[in-house]
Parts: C-alpha cells; structure tokens; sequence
C-alpha cells in the first residue's frame, strides 16, 4: 500500500508519481510538462501502452478507468517534494527574488535536488539548486 504526503494532493489529478519510498502525489501531467521537457516527452509517448517489464506509467491498482495514471520514480518524496515546490511556485515568486527557495539546509539533500533538477530539466530549480551549492 502506498501513502501519501499532504503537499501535491490535487483532487483533480490525472497523474500520480510513485516515489522510491511509497509516498505517491496527486499532480498535474499539464503543470509538469509546462516545467520539463522530460515529463512532456514522458507524458506523450504514454498514450501507447507501455511494456510492464520497462516500468514507467502504469495503471497500478487502479479500480476504475478515471483513476489516474501512476508514474513509478527513482527519487524519494522528500527529493520529489522540493522539486514539486519548484514546478508549482508561480513565475511571480520566482522573479520577485532569485533565491527563492523552499528550505535546503544540507549540502546533501540540495545535491540530490540538483541531481533530480537536472534528471528532469526543470530550470528554476536547477538555478535554485546551484546556487545553494556554491
């Protein structure tokens, strides 16, 4: 059984990503794709179905057809946590200062961010991230 956080739990979701650690989030395929080019690729090659033994989009436990689909990831929540932080800030927050940034205390949690950040290309945190490295 899978858990959830109470961040990124939208009731209108058409996606779930499913961390490495269990703990999935209800998100927006439209809001991630805008952010990274990755998860857009992912979502348009997802209209075929996809071999089980790759991995990838899945309709995993899901009882009826509007159920959303489920994404299975490498990253943790809390890693998947920050990144959604940055896919869902508006451009507003992120132009009023170039350091926005949800809490990253640890050097080696901001490198698993900016690893995530770069795996995904989702800029703003890659920027965000980088910054905090230096």
């Amino acid at each position: 059984m899978t858990q959830t956080t109470k961040e990124f739990q939208f009731q209108d979701a058409d996606i779930m990503l499913l961390c490495s650690d269990g703990i999935t989030f209800r998100v927006h395929k439209s809001t991630l794709a805008k952010s990274s080019p990755v998860f857009e690729d992912m979502f348009v090659f997802s209209s075929e179905p996809p071999d089980s033994s790759e991995g990838g989009l899945t309709q995993r436990d899901s009882k009826l057809s509007s159920d959303p689909q489920v994404v299975e990831l490498t990253e943790t929540a809390e890693v998947l946590e920050q990144l959604l932080n940055y896919i869902y800030a508006s451009q507003d927050e992120l132009k009023k200062s170039t350091t926005y940034m949800p809490p990253l205390e640890e050097y080696q949690r901001v490198s698993r961010i900016f690893e995530a950040s770069c795996k995904y290309e989702v800029e703003s945190a890659q920027v965000a991230a980088a910054g905090a490295l230096r």
